[in-house]
Formats: structure tokens, sequence, C-alpha cells
């Protein structure tokens, strides 16, 4: 598993995403499908993962296999087959038609939090992860965060 950091415009963004899947979807592209799963919403373009030349935007490992999300993930998340490096690697988008035929899981999401606070948005990378690794590790995550999943 490759750990990645924050970019620091990551901290801008609104909001906060932490989440925990059913398998190791680590380096496996994240894709949002419809509601009911059966039609791709969006997906990245292979430039889309790149943080800058040398970076890509794999989720941060937190403590008991929490992900950090860096990508942009919502609860109707499915993961490709492919890998992060294979399809930033790709000189042209993949169809909509092939990305379907990518998709190995519809229902990857064993937990989901969601916060924006704007105080954890002002937090520079390092102090957020540990603040978030201190929440899991004093079992506070569901009181601070709000669970969607």
């Amino acid at each position: 598993m490759v750990t990645s950091t924050i970019e620091q415009s990551y901290v801008t963004k609104p909001g906060i995403i932490i989440y925990k899947t059913k398998a190791d979807y680590f380096n496996n592209v994240p894709v949002s499908l419809s509601e009911d799963k059966s039609t791709l919403v969006s997906y990245p373009a292979p430039s889309g993962l790149k943080l800058n030349d040398s970076l890509l935007r794999y989720p941060v490992e937190l403590k008991d296999n929490y992900l950090l999300d860096n990508k942009g993930i919502w609860l109707n998340v499915a993961f490709l087959s492919i890998t992060y490096k294979d399809f930033a690697a790709l000189q042209k988008s993949p169809t909509p038609d092939e990305i379907m035929k990518m998709i190995i899981d519809t229902d990857p999401l064993k937990e989901f939090y969601f916060d924006e606070d704007k105080l954890l948005d002002s937090l520079k990378n390092e102090q957020l992860i540990n603040y978030l690794n201190n929440l899991i590790d004093n079992k506070q995550i569901e009181s601070k965060l709000k669970r969607l999943k």
C-alpha cells in the first residue's frame, strides 16, 4: 500500500470525508454512480488523479484502516479494477461503457463519515491527520463526525 500525503489545497475543500471499505481498494480508482447504482455519474480524467507530476491522489491512510479522502468520493462510490497508477498513465479517458465494465464493487463502503466543520478545514495537513487519528484511537470518530453509513 502506498502512503500519500494531502496536498495543501486539500484543506481548502469544503468538508472532510473519512471512510472504511469492505476490501482493500486503496489503489483502485473510485467513480460515482447514480443512487440506484445503475448509471455512471462521474469519473476522473487520467490527469485528474494527479496531485502533481510525481504524486497521485491516493487517500491518506489513517489508523484502524480508516482512509481520509483526497479525491472527492461520496456514498455512491464504486471502485474500478484499474489502479490509480495505470489509470493516470492512460493517454485518453475511457468511455463510460468501458468504465462500467471495469467496476469491481458497487457497494464497497463499510463506514462513511463526513464533516464540514470549518475548524477542521483550517488545520494544516499533519494536524488534521493527527487530530483524526486521535479521534480513532479514542473511539470518538462517531461523536465528532457525522456518520452517513
